[in-house]
């Protein structure tokens, strides 16, 4: 372990000394080639200041000392992908018990998400789990909380891409969800450790999240967002964009919802999100209830298909619906109570249903699946036979 400290100062020391030639990136000094970067850049800016590039030398021999480690862009641990854009840091701080993934899907959204889209986040971010694909997100309330959460209940790896330095948890309040996270995945930054959190830092971890994954999944932003930020950079970044619809009358879905004016792919499942990631379309047959675990449409009764037609993930008063199909409402009760031992209906509240994330992947599937048409007859069978 002290071997691998005084390794870590002594990088550090290097990468840090702007008298170090600065031949190439992977040669040179990396500090020098950030604060040749233009006056503008925040971090140029920021470490040419030489008391910042001091506090961050001590700050750096206590991180190596409590088992952080820094990757400089030479080294072969370094992301490949970032190898690629002219912005890629110079370094990378890094926490956790994890390695850096290969495949990976950013899912991103605002902080004061709906309970809804959390549980959808969950849902989206658990598949991905199951099905090989690293979760990557923001450690932020909300959306991004529940991308990690969902990735570590399907028994997945998931990472944090922080706009703060990575010995601290910014919110305190996933500081569990954090040490929880650490013990398969990373804890990642480009700044220095004990870097607070400050606003201008949080669009660098967006940069940063986009150029780590194949793909990027907006589940619910508003149209002030950090996470339309992060999808802002998937086109600098060659990174896929999807995003999940949402209800128009809410304004947490604004901004989601406006991404498809520029003819973004929606998520509407498990499927698109992987499918997105490998680079092709991809048969999940788990995902489809074809093999093995719980199928997402079991058999339902007539009335069952008709009353998930007529359900979506805003409640819905039971008498407009029971009136909408024409059904008595002690039908409906019963109809509702099959559905929601199936999963597939959330338990009815203030007179109100709703469908649950699966059940609305599942039906958007069913809506978008192609419609076989009636073979049209040939020339010689539309010729009326003459008199």
């Amino acid at each position: 372990m002290a071997a691998a400290i005084v390794w870590q100062e002594t990088e550090f020391e290097r990468a840090s000394d702007p008298r170090w030639p600065p031949r190439t990136l992977r040669g040179g000094s990396p500090l020098a080639t950030v604060t040749a970067a233009p006056a503008s850049d925040p971090v140029g800016k920021r470490w040419s200041d030489p008391v910042v590039r001091d506090e961050a030398r001590r700050r750096a021999r206590r991180f190596a000392r409590a088992g952080g480690r820094l990757v400089l862009r030479r080294s072969p641990d370094f992301p490949a992908r970032l190898q690629a854009f002219d912005w890629c840091p110079p370094w990378l701080w890094v926490r956790g018990g994890g390695e850096f993934p290969t495949r990976a899907v950013a899912i991103v959204g605002t902080r004061r998400a709906t309970p809804s889209a959390c549980a959808y986040t969950e849902y989206l971010a658990g598949g991905a789990a199951v099905a090989g694909i690293a979760v990557v997100s923001g450690l932020a309330l909300g959306i991004d909380g529940a991308a990690h959460r969902g990735a570590l209940a399907a028994g997945g790896a998931t990472y944090a891409i922080l706009g703060t330095g990575v010995d601290r948890c910014y919110p305190a309040a996933h500081r569990s969800l954090l040490a929880e996270l650490l013990a398969d995945g990373l804890a990642v930054s480009e700044l220095t450790p004990g870097t607070p959190p400050v606003h201008f830092h949080f669009p660098l971890r967006n940069r940063l999240m986009a150029g780590l994954c194949q793909a990027v999944v907006v589940v619910q932003a508003p149209h002030r967002s950090g996470a339309l930020i992060t999808a802002d950079y998937t086109d600098a970044t060659g990174t896929e964009l999807l995003a999940v619809p949402g209800d128009p009358m809410l304004p947490e879905n604004a901004g989601s919802n406006f991404l498809f004016t520029y003819g973004v792919r929606p998520a509407l499942g498990i499927v698109d999100v992987v499918s997105a990631v490998i680079g092709h379309e991809v048969p999940l047959p788990w995902a489809e209830g074809e093999t093995g675990g719980a199928p997402l449409a079991p058999p339902l009764a007539r009335s069952e298909e008709r009353l998930l037609g007529a359900l979506d993930l805003v409640p819905r008063a039971l008498a407009e619906v029971a009136e909408e199909l024409a059904l008595p409402i002690a039908e409906l009760l019963a109809s509702l109570t099959a559905l929601e031992l199936r999963g597939l209906v959330e338990p009815p509240a203030a007179g109100r249903a709703r469908l649950t994330p699966r059940a609305a992947a599942l039906a958007a599937r069913v809506r978008r699946a192609p419609i076989a048409r009636r073979r049209s007859p040939a020339p010689a069978e539309r010729r009326r036979p003459r008199a």
